[in-house]
């Protein structure tokens, strides 16, 4: 209570350490009240002294969280952590803020309330807990699963960040490509889902929007596929873009950085095709969408199609001889033209009952 201590933080800062650290709860009820009465006398102190001060339990048992809370709600990396809030670097005291980060990173974004404050925490939580140095693959996925599941459907510039962000991310990449299905293991499968009909959905409308911005679609193709974007067994989608097309994206700079994509050959070099996955309980149904006028659909069995072809996300399709191939294709169910043909009256529900038909 010197006039002497109160321009110092030593003597405080010393005895937090030690009885962090190594006191009882006992010793601890015995010393706080002095404790805190000595660092409220300090107009500067801390970081370490003010939790203390503020929380009044920086030596209970609950200090791990409380100053996990303060690292979350300041932004703090915790790979910082020893030097900004003056913890031993192999103290039990630190290694607890570590463990309760990612539980109050959670909390806050689930009570987050604004779409500022959301992207502000989604933008914390990816550089410190999914991109963070030294992160445990358990902790990075669950810090994932909490990232999809806080954003809703409608909020389309925080699904543009997610998707943009983890896309261009070695942690976890596209989860629709074989090679990052280990990266992926660990996410909640719901939040998988979520996560790739968000590609899917993009996948949709750069294909429509901006790959056939100058072709009309008087049948309402978009629409209809739209919605069967919704459906629980839609599991993959890709986007096979022509030369012609490709080439013509990249003069006019309409090419997303992040636009994952396949290239398709054949023909006049000009269509370019529209990919979607269902997978059901007897086999994989494959649909293919073309860019052009004339190129009717064409669905495909999946199995006979990954022989064939090799599966969605090739580096390279032969419009003939893969996704227009004959001996993998779907026959349209009875009811149907010959063809897959949108150009009919009512194709749309002969369309939508066909396609439930072969998704049971």
């Amino acid at each position: 209570q010197s006039e002497i201590l109160k321009s110092s933080q030593t003597l405080a800062e010393r005895l937090l350490e030690a009885y962090a650290g190594r006191g009882t709860p006992q010793l601890a009820e015995r010393i706080g009240a002095t404790l805190r009465d000595a660092l409220g006398a300090h107009e500067q102190c801390s970081v370490k002294a003010r939790v203390f001060r503020d929380q009044r339990g920086f030596i209970g048992s609950n200090a791990g969280n409380e100053i996990a809370d303060f690292v979350v709600r300041e932004r703090i990396d915790p790979a910082a952590s020893p030097e900004v809030l003056h913890l031993a670097k192999d103290g039990a005291l630190l290694e607890a803020v570590r463990d309760s980060v990612l539980f109050k990173w959670v909390e806050r974004l689930r009570r987050a309330r604004t779409l500022s404050d959301r992207r502000t925490l989604l933008e914390y939580g990816f550089a410190v807990l999914i991109k963070g140095t030294g992160t445990e693959g358990p902790v990075r996925a669950e810090a994932l699963t909490a990232a999809i599941e806080s954003v809703n459907d409608h909020e389309s510039e925080l699904i543009a960040f997610l998707r943009s962000t983890v896309l261009g991310g070695a942690q976890f990449g596209d989860p629709r490509k074989p090679a990052n299905s280990s990266k992926w293991s660990l996410v909640a499968k719901t939040a998988v889902r979520r996560f790739v009909q968000w590609l899917a959905k993009e996948d949709l409308r750069f294909f429509f929007e901006t790959v056939m911005e100058n072709t009309p679609d008087p049948h309402g193709r978009q629409a209809f596929w739209n919605a069967w974007l919704e459906h629980p067994r839609m599991v993959n989608s890709c986007v096979a873009l022509s030369t012609r097309d490709l080439l013509f994206l990249r003069s006019r700079g309409v090419l997303p950085k992040d636009a994952a994509f396949s290239r398709v050959s054949g023909g006049a070099d000009d269509v370019s095709a529209f990919l979607l996955r269902f997978s059901t309980a007897t086999g994989d149904l494959i649909a293919i969408e073309f860019s052009q006028v004339g190129n009717a659909a064409y669905f495909h069995h999946g199995e006979a199609f990954d022989k064939r072809v090799g599966g969605l996300h090739r580096p390279l399709y032969d419009l003939s001889r893969d996704l227009k191939n004959k001996s993998t294709e779907i026959r349209p169910p009875r009811g149907l033209s010959a063809h897959w043909d949108w150009h009919t009256t009512g194709w749309q529900d002969r369309f939508s009952s066909a396609l439930s038909l072969l998704l049971r």
